[in-house]
């Protein structure tokens, strides 16, 4: 085993040395990502800022096989307690290696100085009808529903329970209208309906939700963040945050206006299908139901 502060090189099974390197030049850190296929937005440099003013160190950590980068990993460090999302990501011929690739992770941080790992979850792959953390030791036993947007449209809604079909058609009889943008005058509305929704629930904001500054830190090259809202006349009734990297469309902040408990429509699930219709017609794959945890 060799080691420095910012490499380590372990044994992975029976033959393999693997490299754990510190990323120094990260000018082409979220295009390599895509290289991995459907790569979750906190994986990318657009989420690492948003971290960094909110007082994290953030480390891009490259994993290597000889000259070849088989995965990345972007990781927040607190007073020498690390997080992670959805990583570390690697390319589909080492996932059969990867709980031995995560307990080198793992080590290399610690070689770092790390002492505790707090609310970390492994890389997401997409399977037939689900979206699975396969590696619960490290994150949780969960599935989430996930929609592939390259399904044929009917096929997609066939799928949807009948409640939401009957929701769908109650929302479009009323014609109820949804509109996707990253306009800061929809953003404005859409923040105005989170805040009262927080308020309602008698929570406080979320850590992370559209707002100028995410929205600054997103607004690059393979990166998209919007807000959806749903009005009713000029009245919004409902909003939802989205982000987007490369393919792969996720959800985030649910919000609702006061209005909406007047009128007894079920805004928040017509605005899923038609952020489905939206991004579907834009050529993306896949929309993850999970939100952003």
């Amino acid at each position: 085993m060799g080691r420095s502060d910012e490499h380590i090189s372990l044994q992975i099974g029976t033959k393999d040395l693997i490299d754990f390197q510190v990323c120094k030049d990260i000018s082409g850190w979220d295009s390599d990502l895509l290289r991995f296929g459907l790569v979750h937005p906190y994986q990318t440099t657009a989420f690492a800022e948003f971290c960094k003013i909110n007082g994290y160190r953030v480390d891009f950590i490259n994993i290597t096989k000889g000259d070849r980068v088989i995965g990345k990993c972007c990781v927040h460090i607190n007073d020498r307690v690390a997080r992670w999302f959805y990583g570390p990501v690697v390319l589909p011929d080492f996932l059969c290696d990867y709980s031995l690739i995560v307990d080198g992770f793992i080590r290399f941080l610690s070689s770092r100085g790390v002492i505790c790992i707090k609310d970390s979850t492994t890389q997401t792959i997409y399977e037939k009808d689900f979206f699975l953390n396969r590696f619960p030791q490290y994150s949780g036993d969960y599935e989430t529903p996930y929609v592939d947007l390259e399904s044929n449209v009917d096929e997609i809604y066939k799928n949807f329970a009948s409640s939401l079909r009957k929701n769908v058609r109650k929302c479009r009889e009323a014609n109820v209208y949804v509109e996707i943008s990253n306009a800061p005058s929809l953003l404005e509305v859409y923040l105005g309906m989170l805040r009262y929704y927080r308020r309602y629930l008698g929570f406080s904001m979320p850590q992370f939700y559209p707002n100028p500054d995410s929205m600054r830190f997103f607004s690059r090259p393979h990166i998209g963040m919007y807000v959806a809202v749903a009005w009713l006349e000029e009245v919004p009734l409902a909003g939802l945050g989205i982000v987007t990297f490369g393919r792969l469309v996720i959800e985030v902040a649910v919000a609702q206006s006061y209005e909406y408990h007047l009128h007894n429509l079920p805004a928040n699930e017509f605005i899923k299908v038609k952020v489905i219709d939206h991004f579907r017609e834009n050529g993306l794959k896949v929309y993850d139901l999970s939100g952003i945890r």
